[in-house]
């Protein structure tokens, strides 16, 4: 059995899973993104796979990578303000 993805959640109030990353940063509604995912008998065989090797996912957590970066440098910058005055 595959272990359980850092990037799949699930919504109770969905009955669903999706993709955290492509969730926020998807253009384009795709599986696992925009669209949530019901079809539990294949999920662990196929989807998640797919998914996870897919363009738009490995584009998506590089956009997720790419905002944390700028975040902690703002974050950064911030205190280095502060700690000037």
């Amino acid at each position: 059995m595959r272990k359980l993805d850092p990037w799949l959640r699930y919504s109770q109030i969905e009955d669903a899973a999706y993709c955290k990353y492509c969730m926020i940063f998807a253009g384009n509604v795709t599986l696992f993104g925009k669209a949530l995912f019901t079809e539990w008998k294949n999920a662990i065989c196929s989807s998640l796979k797919l998914h996870e090797e897919s363009k738009d996912h490995i584009d998506d957590v590089k956009a997720s990578n790419d905002f944390l970066v700028v975040c902690e440098k703002v974050t950064k910058s911030k205190w280095l303000r502060t700690e000037l005055y």
